[in-house]
């Protein structure tokens, strides 16, 4: 099964992410405006303290460059 993290928080909170780790990493812009943002670490390799787990019931490829739900 593979298996990805998407971590959420404000664009000034998951920048130090991208200095921090050498994972490649993926930041989505909120679809609505002044929303938070999203990090995707497609490998799960960054350690992230409070995670939640979810099933995934359907998806798309390729892996869209912005936006998330």
């Amino acid at each position: 099964m593979t298996q990805f993290q998407m971590i959420l928080g404000s664009k000034h909170f998951l920048r130090h992410y991208f200095t921090d780790y050498d994972t490649p990493l993926v930041l989505l812009k909120s679809l609505e405006k002044g929303r938070n943002y999203a990090l995707l670490d497609l490998a799960a390799a960054i350690p992230f303290v409070a995670p939640m787990a979810y099933t995934q019931v359907a998806g798309a490829q390729p892996i869209p460059t912005s936006g998330f739900f």
